[in-house]
């Protein structure tokens, strides 16, 4: 209940999302929690979100990888009507 209460009362929310085969598809599948908690936290008023694509090491830094989460994040934050959608790639 608490981080319910502290997400209602946030300018900005960070989404740690993993780059590991399988977890990111998994929290973002139907019934997945890294999805449900991008939308519960704009319904609670949040309208920035930092999406952090985190584990990379296990996909081998390979950035295919790394723009599969991105590419799936920017969609649904945009759907979601986060204020803007952008992606930075640190090289």
């Amino acid at each position: 209940m608490r981080s319910l209460v502290g997400a209602s009362q946030a300018d900005v929310a960070v989404l740690v999302v993993g780059a590991s085969t399988g977890e990111f598809e998994a929290g973002f599948g139907v019934g997945g929690q890294t999805r449900e908690h991008a939308l519960l936290v704009r319904s609670l008023g949040v309208a920035q979100l930092v999406v952090a694509v985190n584990k990379l090491d296990t996909a081998n830094w390979c950035k295919k990888r790394w723009e599969a989460p991105v590419a799936v994040c920017c969609a649904m934050l945009f759907v979601a009507k986060f204020l803007q959608v952008s992606a930075l790639l640190e090289s």
